[in-house]
């Protein structure tokens, strides 16, 4: 029996923001299981986009989304 392999990398999409949208609602639509919080996922869509931590996002802005792929590799 041969151990799984499974190949992680960093992906990113854009995302347009749509009215009512939130840094949570982005966070619970796209974050995945190599992030150890919501607000480190956040913290990193902030990150990626230059916004301010305390600044909300606005209907019609793109945002660069992080996510993870996995891949089994047999």
């Amino acid at each position: 029996l041969h151990p799984r392999v499974r190949r992680q990398r960093q992906m990113c999409i854009r995302e347009a923001v749509e009215s009512g949208d939130s840094l949570w609602d982005i966070a619970q639509k796209y974050m995945t299981d190599e992030y150890t919080s919501t607000q480190d996922y956040i913290d990193e869509v902030v990150s990626i986009n230059n916004l301010n931590n305390d600044s909300s996002i606005v209907a019609g802005t793109n945002l660069v989304i992080p996510y993870y792929e996995v891949t089994d590799l047999n």
